[in-house]
């Protein structure tokens, strides 16, 4: 039962005698997409995981850990240089990509999506990065696989897309990695 389109020369068409006078069609296929909660550039990264600009969704162990037991930031390095220091401590979702709309850190590339990386967190203050993107993000160099969660710890590099930009996950040195060895 294949449908067609109605002829034109059939429809019952009606001209408005002004704009205000103007009624659309009875029919779902006229109908208005809802107005999203906020726009563009209203609200922070973290109130904008929520709308349909943002593709991700946060999981059920969501939850921000508190800012004073885990002062977590992000320092961005480019050549050596820190180039800024961003505190993300306190949120539950931190987003890293080139949309100055709704990131928490921007990184402007062509080759850096618009949200290229989720940075979530456990109300425990544990950390996991999500890749969001079409050109991959790396972690100490190793290769994420594309919207996995992937542990990420005090002293994590991240690298997104082709950026010669370089992220460095900080925080409180007792959350950093063991190391092994004689230190």
């Amino acid at each position: 039962a294949s449908e067609t389109a109605p002829d034109p020369q059939q429809m019952d068409v009606t001209e408005p005698s002004s704009e205000n006078d103007f009624q659309a069609p009875d029919s779902k296929e006229f109908a208005l997409p809802a107005l999203p909660k906020t726009t563009k550039g209203e609200g922070n990264a973290e109130d904008n995981a929520e709308d349909n600009d943002v593709p991700y969704s946060r999981p059920s162990w969501s939850g921000a850990p508190c800012a004073h037991e885990f002062p977590y930031y992000i320092e961005i390095l480019k050549n050596g240089t820190i180039l800024k220091k961003i505190d993300i401590s306190g949120k539950d979702v931190v987003f890293i990509g080139r949309n100055a709309d709704s990131c928490d850190a921007v990184i402007d590339h062509p080759l850096v999506s618009r949200h290229h990386v989720a940075i979530q967190f456990k109300a425990e203050g544990e950390a996991f990065i999500f890749d969001l993107s079409t050109h991959g993000t790396r972690v100490n160099k190793r290769q994420l696989k594309s919207r996995v969660y992937a542990r990420l710890r005090v002293g994590d590099v991240i690298e997104v897309g082709k950026s010669s930009r370089l992220l460095i996950f900080g925080g409180p040195e007792e959350l950093s990695s063991p190391v092994d060895g004689g230190w």
